[in-house]
């Protein structure tokens, strides 16, 4: 924790940058290839890296209460800085604090063994996303999710033989059954079908209002206005604006030359 952060703060992201170092590409035959390789191997294994530069000088903090839309067209480094949040990705400088429990949902799909049945699955997902429930209370929201989840019987199949939509409705189910601390929803609706989408919206309204702060990203701005009492917009790697719904909207219309 660095020593700006205070009490009243979930989240605080201090000049956040995010670099990703690969070795640039080139045109050339594979035969080229492996004869330079042969005639100059340390130079093969040594070929200077390149770096991507993904965020800069991000820097903004979440309190108690605060549910922030984050905006952006694609490429831009939504989904990157969510998961620099949620410590999937180390910043190449800067640093993120973070008060209390995190919760981060990006794929949807995600199962933990493919062969084991959506109820195995499920029991198993669930332990790792509520670590702290004791057996009973686990055994409980486990029931009320499947229950949910309306899959029936289907629970009772390997997942591989899952769709996309019924992975997706498992997950979900799982995900919002409690509150966190700070919750990260990257583009949850995406791939739920339509039917289910409706059943779920409550429930992830309901578990984004219980939770302590955050952080939604959503291309669909009904999604934004109805869960958020504020918004940033970022672009081209940078933090650009952060205030009310409205003015961000407007902001990312702008910065995206959709404003005369």
């Amino acid at each position: 924790m660095n020593s700006t952060f205070t009490s009243d703060e979930i989240l605080r992201v201090s000049n956040l940058g995010l670099a990703f170092r690969h070795r640039p590409h080139r045109e050339t035959r594979l035969r080229d290839v492996f004869i330079n390789a042969l005639r100059s191997p340390l130079d093969a294994l040594l070929r200077p890296k390149t770096s991507v530069e993904i965020l800069r000088g991000v820097t903004f903090t979440l309190k108690p209460g605060d549910r922030l839309g984050l905006l952006g067209i694609n490429g831009c480094g939504k989904s990157s800085l969510c998961r620099a949040i949620a410590g999937m990705y180390r910043p190449s400088l800067g640093s993120v604090s973070i008060q209390g429990s995190c919760r981060s949902i990006f794929d949807t799909q995600a199962g933990v063994l493919p062969e084991l049945t959506g109820r195995e699955n499920a029991a198993l997902l669930a332990r790792l996303m509520y670590p702290r429930l004791k057996k009973p209370e686990m055994a409980s929201l486990i029931q009320d999710c499947l229950e949910f989840s309306g899959l029936g019987t289907q629970l009772d199949t390997p997942l591989e033989t899952f769709s996309q939509g019924m992975k997706s409705r498992l997950f979900l189910s799982l995900a919002t059954a409690r509150p966190a601390g700070l919750l990260i929803l990257d583009e949850v609706y995406d791939s739920a079908d339509q039917f289910f989408r409706a059943k779920i919206r409550a429930r992830l309204l309901s578990v984004i209002r219980d939770s302590g702060a955050a952080l939604l990203v959503s291309h669909a701005s009904d999604h934004i206005r109805e869960s958020c009492n504020r918004a940033a917009v970022l672009h081209d790697g940078k933090l650009v604006f952060d205030g009310s719904v409205d003015a961000a909207y407007r902001v990312y219309a702008l910065v995206n030359g959709q404003l005369g």
